[in-house]
């Protein structure tokens, strides 16, 4: 077989493709007339950049300008051709023999080096951001201009090169004798460089002197003072309250309470105002909002199963989310996997319709769905007329490519049980 043309190549592994991104072009694919597999989808994504996302992203928030278009000309598309030239293609039939060429990345040393250079090593990477952490003596902001990141992206980078820790270390102890480790000959795997911690004072023997330990102690726990969140060391603080609770802020109120002293119980007004004066409010924004976004696509929608991970009733979080603007993001996403739920199989749908019943209503798509599945099933019944009454039942079952007890169940639910 002669080799794929280039633009079959792949720019990235399928699974790396973002999730909510791959709904959504799968929702796009449907209305455009061209419903895909999830795997289909992420295979044709896979062949844009993530520099790509965010044309791919403006693209599915429109409506189709022609029709019919798969993900491989959804790709076409992002990369400057016309909706309805690669809806041409689509009908000529392109795209079919497209996807079944196999995927490869490039072969050639040229194209090797070259993308070996743009994208450094993991231990370069490692010894790059030691080296603008230790300049910066730990200091997150001043070693992101070093890198030319934001703050976000040198988190992420940190996350990934499994350096959170060694840049937490620097930033408590100045970085004075923070340097990058000894590389040994050959290019072997760094030296592990552990950061000295302050040695603390031993416990006093047993006796009065010696605070008493146990769940049953009774008394009250010490308490910071306040004032201590206005400083710089605050600041750092209170940003690793944001990331620990992602921008969670009833979980960082309730922490704020129980760890410092105040005259009244801290509340969101006092939050904002202690975020704006450090300039995390965005960053507070941003990290909750993302958090928003992946819960509710890990609960497919459903408002139930986020107000239960946030530890909140649903009317609560429906009422903060409103008051606060971030409801019509929310409700976006649930709109999103209401429509998927009429792209799915008709099998499947009767499944939900069973089975799924509290979270159809909770997602407001109960009625729609039954009355869809109600007259495909009422249509396939009154085609199976001329069956003897006994076959009915399974011949019903044959055209919509379910089981027999399920088929009766919708016969009984229906109430078809006449000719």
């Amino acid at each position: 077989m002669a080799d794929a043309p280039s633009g079959f190549t792949l720019a990235r592994d399928p699974d790396e493709v973002p999730t909510p991104l791959a709904i959504a072009a799968a929702d796009f694919c449907r209305r455009a007339g061209r419903p895909s597999s999830p795997e289909a989808v992420r295979l044709a994504l896979a062949r844009l950049s993530p520099d790509e996302d965010s044309e791919l992203e403006a693209l599915l928030q429109a409506e189709p300008e022609a029709k019919p278009l798969g993900p491989e000309a959804l790709v076409d598309v992002v990369r400057g051709l016309s909706a309805q030239e690669a809806a041409e293609r689509e009908e000529r039939g392109e795209y079919v023999a497209m996807a079944r060429v196999p995927r490869r990345k490039e072969k050639s040393p040229a194209a090797r080096r070259e993308r070996e250079s743009a994208h450094p090593s993991r231990d370069e990477q490692r010894q790059e951001v030691l080296a603008a952490l230790a300049a910066s003596h730990g200091d997150l902001e001043r070693t992101a201009k070093k890198l030319g990141l934001s703050t976000e992206a040198l988190e992420q980078r940190l996350k990934r090169l499994s350096l959170v820790r060694r840049a937490h270390a620097m930033s408590q102890t100045g970085s004075k004798g923070a340097r990058p480790p000894h590389v040994r000959p050959g290019g072997a795997k760094p030296e592990r460089v552990r950061p000295s911690a302050p040695v603390p004072p031993p416990l006093p023997k047993r006796g009065a002197d010696r605070p008493p330990k146990g769940r049953l102690v009774l008394g009250t726990p010490a308490h910071r003072e306040l004032r201590e969140l206005e400083s710089q060391a605050g600041a750092a603080e209170l940003r690793e309250l944001l990331k620990t609770y992602k921008g969670n802020r009833r979980q960082i109120i309730g922490s704020l309470n129980r760890v410092f002293r105040s005259t009244k119980k801290w509340g969101p007004e006092e939050l904002d105002v202690l975020l704006a004066r450090h300039g995390l409010r965005a960053e507070a924004e941003r990290q909750e909002l993302d958090n928003l976004r992946y819960l509710f696509t890990q609960a497919r929608g459903e408002l139930g199963e986020v107000a239960k991970k946030l530890k909140v009733t649903p009317a609560d979080l429906r009422k903060d989310l409103e008051a606060r603007g971030l409801w019509a993001e929310a409700e976006r996403l649930r709109d999103r996997f209401r429509r998927e739920l009429f792209g799915k199989p008709l099998g499947e749908q009767v499944r939900l319709l069973l089975t799924r019943g509290r979270y159809l209503r909770e997602l407001g798509a109960q009625e729609a769905l039954e009355r869809h599945v109600r007259e495909e099933v009422e249509r396939q019944w009154l085609t199976a007329r001329d069956a003897p009454s006994k076959e009915r039942v399974a011949k019903l079952a044959s055209r919509l490519a379910i089981g027999e007890d399920v088929a009766e169940s919708l016969v009984a639910r229906f109430k078809l049980g006449g000719p």
